[in-house]
């Protein structure tokens, strides 16, 4: 998942990576992510992009290892201080605010916490649908998925058509044929071919 939001060739993504592959990957990654986290909120503030940058990663490390309940505390914490400054902050951390909501909602999933990573997804929902039509599709699928698991299986399948449907309008534009692409392969994995094959299939 982080491939989708940071990149694979984002610096921190890459630093990340690189030790969650070594021997030592427990220890070892988490000293050194603490650390970047801890240097960069010393000399940029709390509040810095960059520092929000790295307490991303830290989090998306954490759900990588699997280790759902660390990042919820690490994600909800940069909640707060994000919806604490609504109205204040510059642009930027607009983008934050969707990362963590989409992140907090999957590492909910996977604890089980149902109800609490719905509400989690649909108010990324509400705040994409002017226009980010690539966290949007992510949000539909993650939505899809969770109220499945809720047993809301009608409202599931409204949410799996409305991200077709858009897909089908929007695919022709060159700026989303990686994220149609993903969501082709999620439809897939879903076991569900057939809608896959009614995407448009856009090669630039």
């Amino acid at each position: 998942m982080s491939s989708i939001r940071l990149g694979e060739t984002h610096p921190l993504k890459a630093v990340c990576q690189l030790l969650l592959e070594s021997e030592d990957r427990g220890e070892t990654s988490d000293r050194a992510i603490q650390q970047l986290c801890h240097s960069f909120q010393e000399y940029f503030g709390q509040g810095h992009f960059i520092t929000f940058e790295a307490r991303l990663v830290r989090a998306i490390c954490h759900i990588e290892r699997k280790e759902y309940l660390q990042a919820e505390v690490e994600l909800r914490q940069m909640q707060s201080t994000l919806e604490s400054n609504v109205g204040i902050r510059p642009p930027i951390y607009d983008r934050f605010h969707k990362d963590v909501l989409f992140y907090l909602s999957y590492a909910l999933y996977h604890q089980a916490q149902f109800l609490s990573a719905r509400e989690s997804i649909e108010t990324l929902i509400d705040i994409t649908k002017t226009g980010d039509f690539y966290c949007l599709i992510q949000s539909l699928q993650l939505v899809y998925i969770v109220l499945r698991a809720i047993g809301e299986s009608l409202l599931a399948e409204e949410k799996i058509q409305e991200a077709i449907q858009m897909s089908k309008t929007l695919g022709d534009l060159p700026d989303y044929g990686i994220a149609i692409q993903m969501f082709r392969d999620f439809l897939i994995r879903q076991g569900r071919e057939h809608d896959a094959e009614q995407l448009p299939i856009t090669i630039h």
